[in-house]
């Protein structure tokens, strides 16, 4: 997840505090030494408590395969000569590996987690938090997750998954399509604007739950 460090008009500045709360890392701002948890942006204690860091939802954990064939375009920082820590290697994967992941989705008043288990390697999930239709992608082979509001133009859509290099969601009797890893409208499909994302995070589902005691899972009807 990414969050802008801007908030009441101050600037702030973050480092890792080394703290867990129900094992989530907490950061830790310089400015007011507030706790911050890393995945909702909201201060957990200090001057700051109750403050939420604005989110940017637009935003995807996938491969750099995936991402370049969504976003060609990409600028990225060089590799150092001589790095001080491994660069090329996840030093998380292993134990990862040995704990059930899902997409978190934050809509108010609906959390609720999409268990990567209970979904298909390829898979469209069209589902109602809180009034709000959503439909929760995954892409198991660009190692991609993502809600968006399934409303287009004041109407809610269904939609058919469309494998390819680049998969699409098309609108079900109809003809539009959408990039499923990106929400963008795939050209000359008639599709005019992209989906709207919805904040949402790949979450531990052991994590969740204790951090998210009334939230809930959602399973395949």
């Amino acid at each position: 997840m990414v969050h802008a460090r801007t908030i009441d008009g101050r600037a702030l500045t973050f480092g890792h505090s080394g703290w867990l709360w129900r094992n989530a890392f907490l950061l830790y701002d310089r400015e007011t030494n507030s706790l911050w948890h890393n995945a909702t942006g909201v201060a957990m204690s200090g001057p700051m408590r109750g403050k939420r860091l604005p989110r940017f939802d637009a935003t995807a954990i996938m491969t750099w395969a995936a991402w370049r064939a969504e976003h060609p375009d990409t600028l990225v920082l060089a590799k150092p000569d001589d790095p001080a820590a491994p660069v090329e290697s996840d030093s998380y994967a292993n134990r990862n590996a040995r704990f059930p992941f899902g997409l978190a989705l934050d809509v108010p008043g609906a959390p609720r987690f999409y268990p990567f288990d209970a979904m298909k390697p390829l898979d469209a999930v069209e589902d109602d938090a809180a009034g709000t239709p959503v439909v929760v992608v995954r892409d198991a082979a660009g190692e991609a997750a993502r809600a968006f509001d399934r409303r287009v133009a004041g109407k809610t859509l269904s939609f058919d998954v469309v494998a390819d290099t680049r998969p699409r969601l098309r609108e079900r009797d109809g003809s539009r399509a959408w990039y499923l890893r990106s929400g963008a409208p795939v050209p000359g499909s008639g599709a005019e604007m992209s989906l709207c994302p919805l904040p949402a995070t790949h979450f531990e589902r052991g994590a969740w739950q204790a951090q998210h005691p009334g939230g809930s899972v959602w399973r395949r009807p």
